[in-house]
């Protein structure tokens, strides 16, 4: 039964969501059990618990990374720790019959009636709250649409638009309406066993239940943490189960679920030192049970906060629930390293040269916070961002720390050697004066937009900043580098500081204008080739139309008449017997 599923990581190691599909609960060092087996290379990760999945991550492999639907789960079962035996959590699956039975496409296609947008939803979510047009916001009831369920990518047609659903014909590339690339025809078919499906080897080479008409699997809670997990799984069991009640039609319409009601504290039997004892832990139960609802329910209205985003008019998609994680807990802090290493690679490096500030990182995250998720969000504090970037070696992620002696800057691992590219800028701004000084004596000072200086001016701190979006003190200590080692040189005057080519060293730079000179004079000799064949075509255009004058329309022509000879051509061509083309 292969109900584990591959998933993929993206660059900063973290699972790649399903639309609509948010993380409730991480944990870390887990450990995961087929039967009474160990699945071997999978007893050293962190497990992603899902409002669809429980999805776990190897800390050692990315290779071993696998995921499994939680809709496969019936129930589940706690199993507590005894001295050296961790604490576990035991999930009932779904038989082979019942998985055949229930199977049910992972997602379904409709079109909205207001814009003809094509969505897509998950067939256990298909209630009146969950039918809402990704594109124009308008709510659709089931009954108005069609749901058809989403095919693969290897059985699509490759005639209909993934995106307007337009019908092409099939000798088009691009759709006709909305210019969308159309997917190539391929007349592969889909094996039976799964492609993405993990290669699963358990201690033994045998699976073993304790139940065979029952199987399950164990993870195992090295650090703690079951509790907390079989709270949320629970609820998110329950919400499934309800919404496939609903999809089924079981369930009135207008229906609300009850919330679980205390119960009644039982009577207290006995008397003396037993019944006090007997009573205290009722009481101790008791506010445990309280509390605990009350907890459930703040964690329910901050997940509210989606309607006060739509006020500040934030766009649905950018919005994520806050991940169940506490400030003190082990798995805080790599998960934020990894949030970082996310947004800097999205956003704040993007390009091989670049590098950012610490505090410009930690003011620019926390700003993307506020903006994506609103002004509720509770911002990331400086301790916790500077362990999470400390962490950047250790959890292998693609970004390194730097530090300085004015500052402390973040960096693409593979990130290019930044007095190089200080080396090439110069060694582009040097050429291109060169040129358009040879530019100015050649054709004039008019064929340049802008004004020549008779002298290389050199480039100003500033430039260098503004060419890499580098901060000003990191970019002074690059250049002091290039000083020390010889290949820059520096020019400090009244009018400011100018950093030039070394130009004195022949090893360090070697400028040769012979080539520079003789590809400005093939361009120039090239514009003047194109201005004097437009020329020549226009006087030849205006010299060649037939006069009419002396024409009668409708006269025949006499055949017997000599034909006439050509006129000589005309003498204003002699003016262009010395221009050369």
């Amino acid at each position: 039964m292969d109900l584990w599923k591959k998933i993929y990581a993206n660059v900063s190691n973290r699972p790649t969501l399903l639309p609509d599909e948010y993380t409730v609960y991480i944990c870390d060092h887990i450990g995961v059990y087929q039967g009474r087996s160990k699945i071997v290379n999978r007893q050293n990760g962190r497990i992603y618990l899902t409002n669809f999945r429980l999805i776990y991550f190897d800390n050692d492999a990315p290779d071993h990374n696998m995921a499994l639907d939680l809709a496969n789960v019936t129930s589940f079962s706690k199993i507590d720790g005894f001295l050296k035996r961790s604490p576990k959590v035991k999930l009932y699956l779904k038989s082979n019959s019942e998985t055949t039975a229930t199977n049910s496409p992972s997602a379904v296609m409709w079109v909205c009636k207001i814009c003809s947008f094509n969505n897509t939803s998950r067939p256990i979510y298909l209630d009146d709250a969950e039918l809402v047009c990704a594109n124009c916001g308008v709510p659709a009831s089931p009954k108005d649409v069609k749901l058809t369920p989403k095919q693969d990518d290897q059985t699509t047609s490759s005639h209909n638009c993934p995106s307007c659903t337009f019908t092409n014909h099939p000798s088009m590339k691009t759709c006709e309406m909305c210019g969308t690339p159309l997917k190539k025809p391929t007349t592969t078919t889909k094996p039976s066993a799964a492609p993405d499906a993990p290669q699963i080897i358990v201690e033994g080479g045998k699976v073993e239940y304790s139940s065979p008409d029952k199987p399950y699997i164990k993870l195992s809670f090295r650090k703690g943490g079951d509790t907390k997990f079989c709270r949320h799984l629970q609820q998110i069991l329950d919400d499934i189960h309800w919404n496939q009640l609903r999809a089924q039609g079981k369930i009135n319409s207008g229906a609300t679920r009850a919330s679980p009601a205390l119960s009644d504290q039982p009577k207290v039997h006995g008397g003396g030192i037993s019944g006090l004892e007997q009573l205290g832990e009722q009481r101790r139960q008791y506010n445990e049970t309280v509390l605990t609802t009350s907890l459930d329910d703040l964690e329910q209205l901050m997940f509210k906060y989606e309607d006060l985003l739509k006020l500040t008019g934030q766009r649905t998609e950018l919005i994520k629930p806050p991940v169940k994680l506490k400030t003190s807990g082990s798995s805080y802090i790599p998960e934020l390293a990894r949030a970082i290493s996310e947004y800097c690679l999205q956003h704040a490096l993007t390009k091989r040269s670049a590098m950012i500030t610490t505090q410009e990182l930690f003011t620019q995250y926390n700003r993307y916070l506020v903006t994506t998720q609103g002004f509720g969000v509770k911002l990331i504090s400086a301790a916790d961002f500077d362990a999470a970037i400390a962490k950047f070696t250790e959890l292998r992620l693609p970004l390194v720390l730097k530090r300085y002696s004015s500052a402390a800057v973040v960096a693409p691992t593979n990130g290019s050697n930044y007095q190089e590219d200080i080396l090439k800028f110069m060694k582009q701004q040097h050429r291109q004066w060169i040129r358009d000084t040879w530019v100015v004596a050649l054709a004039g000072a008019s064929s340049v937009a802008h004004d020549v200086s008779p002298f290389f001016r050199g480039n100003t701190v500033a430039e260098i900043c503004a060419q890499f979006n580098w901060n000003y003190n990191i970019a002074m200590e690059e250049l002091d580098q290039c000083i020390d080692a010889g290949v820059v040189v520096v020019d400090e005057s009244i009018e400011g500081t100018f950093y030039f080519l070394n130009i004195f060293d022949p090893k360090a730079y070697d400028v040769d204008e012979a080539p520079i000179k003789a590809e400005v004079e093939q361009e120039l000799a090239a514009q003047q080739q194109e201005i004097s064949g437009h020329l020549k075509s226009q006087f030849d255009r205006s010299h060649a139309l037939v006069s009419f004058a002396n024409y009668t329309f409708g006269d025949g022509v006499d055949s017997s008449e000599p034909t006439a000879t050509p006129s000589p051509v005309s003498s204003h061509l002699n003016d262009l017997s010395g221009l050369t083309f």
